[in-house]
């Protein structure tokens, strides 16, 4: 039933005649609108691989060139094969040039591909391509998931016309609309763990190192057992010694009450010293 499902849906879908939604990209693009809305469906897998049909194949598996290809060595313009097989292309910025003004379209909108890390969507080929992936953490790929938003709003163009104070700003609506397409991002459940353990180390390194510099340091010892200050004795195991001067003058007395040789001892030594 599944399989029945899909043989009947849509190749493609254009928004308010100004923006293509394609599940791969162009191919080849020697197709235009006319010929996608008419194919006739169901179309079933035999008839998907015939001859007549590979470019209905290319606009399901084909791929964009990547913009940054040209600092590669790699090839940016024209048709190319795909290393997802001869019935895929990869097709350059010129390709998606054409198509879009010889069909009169603003944008192209394609899924397809999920590059590891990256934000969900692309915009590519000089504005006129947009990458839009909604499964986040694709096979581990770590991506975030994101879907795109359209909205019409009335154009308003701006002109400057002379006027003999000098030249002022002068707005007048237009009769065409514009369309504002805005990307709308769902983090990586992978990406917030990884940031959630960076900054977990982070506060914890930063913890130790205030820790540390608090904590004094012998200069005979090598290696510090702990990094926390040693606690403070309680007070009544080390009494506070008194300072009060008639206490020191009674320790001194008997001090001196100790020491002082007693008188038959100073007679004897008297009387021999004489």
């Amino acid at each position: 039933l599944m399989h029945k499902v899909f043989d009947v849906l849509p190749l493609g879908c254009v928004v308010d005649k100004k923006i293509l939604t394609v599940h791969g990209g162009l191919g080849d693009a020697r197709w235009g609108l006319r010929e996608l809305m008419a194919v006739q469906r169901p179309l079933k897998h035999e008839d998907l691989f015939s001859e007549d049909n590979e470019w209905i194949n290319s606009i399901m598996w084909s791929d964009p060139i990547e913009d940054d290809n040209d600092n590669t060595g790699n090839a940016v313009f024209g048709v190319h094969a795909s290393p997802r097989g001869k019935v895929a292309k990869q097709f350059g910025w010129d390709v998606t040039k054409v198509f879009c003004a010889r069909n009169g379209l603003s944008l192209i909108v394609r899924s397809h591909q999920s590059k590891r890390g990256s934000p969900g969507f692309d915009v590519m080929h000089e504005n006129l391509l947009m990458r839009v992936f909604s499964a986040r953490d694709y096979e581990g790929h770590a991506n975030d998931g994101a879907v795109l938003f359209v909205r019409k709003m009335a154009d308003t163009k701006t002109d400057v016309v002379a006027q003999d104070s000098g030249d002022q700003p002068k707005s007048e609506k237009n009769d065409k609309d514009i369309l504002w397409v805005r990307p709308q991002v769902l983090r990586s459940c992978a990406k917030a763990r990884k940031d959630a353990i960076r900054m977990r180390q982070k506060s914890d390194k930063q913890g130790d190192g205030s820790d540390a510099s608090a904590s004094p340091v012998s200069s005979g010892s090598r290696k510090h057992k702990s990094s926390r200050r040693r606690p403070e004795p309680p007070p009544e195991l080390f009494p506070p010694a008194t300072s009060s001067p008639a206490a020191a003058g009674k320790k001194q007395q008997d001090s001196s009450t100790m020491k002082r040789p007693s008188d038959s001892s100073s007679g004897r030594s008297g009387r021999a010293g004489k």
